[in-house]
């Protein structure tokens, strides 16, 4: 998942501080954020996209911290470490 890989390290290059994020199934679609900075990925942008997450999710480098009916995503500092040096 090189391009996904890609543009979280490019995100997290700007924002060091965030670890979470959103998928959504395309641009035009909205998330409120409210006070929270958070990522958004698009399903239209990456290829099989829930896959990856769940690939992700599998190996313990995010997880579903959402409350509501959409998934939030928190990254794990070691993910971030792996994602920033690499």
């Amino acid at each position: 998942m090189p391009k996904l890989i890609q543009e979280l390290r490019a995100d997290l290059s700007q924002h060091s501080l965030v670890r979470e994020f959103v998928t959504l199934p395309s641009h035009s679609n909205r998330f409120n954020h409210g006070d929270t900075m958070r990522f958004e990925y698009y399903n239209n942008a990456h290829d099989d996209l829930p896959s990856k997450i769940a690939m992700l999710e599998n190996i313990g480098y995010i997880r579903d911290v959402g409350t509501g009916n959409h998934p939030i995503w928190r990254m794990s500092e070691e993910f971030v470490q792996l994602i920033t040096q690499g």
